[in-house]
């Protein structure tokens, strides 16, 4: 509720000190609860997973809200879906928290010469060419109604057809059916957007973004990864804390569902040499 209100004072223009939800009072007072919550052995709630089945009909959904709006030339409707489409596939790949995926800037992404994906960083220069642990990539779904990397471009470009200077800062910015402003997004207007398109779909059963990054980390466990290596993608520091969202097992245990679990995603494992990488949007 708290960053509900927070992200609706955003909305509003107030940040920082202007917003109330955002003050000092507030983060002590949620740090307590979470701290007397702790003593009592109360386990915080666990993510309900989004799986891929559930991605692919509420991405059926946005595609045809897209060609909706289209025809009715209605730009914010337009900028909102297109914008949402490429967060959560961008996030069941990358496996990326909401507030991470909201940290990334249009500056840190680069191009594949060839285009078959893009690599991301938060921090563009030294740690990208240093292959820092902050890099990671996307692969290029050729033909998938579900790639991530064609819904961020086609994201893009229509942020550019409405603001021509729109060539840095946050990927996912806000707009307001008149000026596109480059205000971070909040973890809860992420999650709103994503149970629009849930409650849309008839699919919506209490999930959040979090939900879709436990299922994409889960969906590479099933793909065959080493455990280790989701934990790294995901930044999980400990096995314990690895186990707890995916919950491998049960999921496995749940046969009849699990080939519709299977989703192709794929990482780059080689970034020793990054010549002839272009930016993903440059200045147009």
């Amino acid at each position: 509720m708290i960053g509900k209100l927070s992200s609706a004072f955003q909305d509003l223009g107030r940040e920082g000190v202007e917003n109330p939800c955002a003050g000092r009072a507030i983060k002590i007072y949620e740090d307590s609860i979470r701290s007397e919550q702790l003593q009592h052995r109360i386990t915080p709630r666990q993510a309900t997973p989004v799986f891929q089945d559930t991605i692919a009909i509420i991405v059926r959904d946005m595609d045809s809200a897209i060609d909706w709006a289209f025809s009715q030339r209605d730009f914010k409707s337009l900028f909102f879906i297109l914008r949402s489409k490429a967060m959560v596939l961008l996030q069941f790949h990358t496996l990326k928290r909401p507030s991470e995926l909201a940290s990334i800037r249009m500056e840190s992404i680069i191009s594949f010469p060839d285009k078959s994906g893009m690599l991301f960083n938060f921090l563009w220069g030294k740690t990208l060419r240093a292959g820092d642990c902050h890099v990671f990539g996307v692969r290029r779904l050729v033909g998938s109604p579900v790639c991530p990397i064609q819904a961020l471009e086609r994201y893009v470009h229509f942020l550019q057809y409405l603001d021509n200077n729109c060539d840095a800062g946050f990927i996912f910015k806000r707009y307001n059916g008149i000026h596109v402003t480059n205000v971070r997004l909040s973890t809860a207007q992420m999650t709103s957007d994503l149970r629009f398109w849930l409650h849309r779909s008839n699919v919506f059963s209490d999930q959040t973004m979090f939900g879709v990054r436990a299922a994409g980390a889960i969906t590479l466990m099933i793909e065959g990864r080493n455990l280790q290596r989701v934990m790294g993608r995901a930044y999980w520091r400990t096995e314990r804390i690895a186990h707890h969202y995916l919950k491998i097992y049960e999921v496995l245990g749940l046969s009849s569902q699990t080939d519709n679990v299977i989703f192709s995603v794929q990482d780059y494992d080689e970034l020793n040499s990054l010549r002839n990488f272009v930016s993903a949007f440059p200045k147009r």
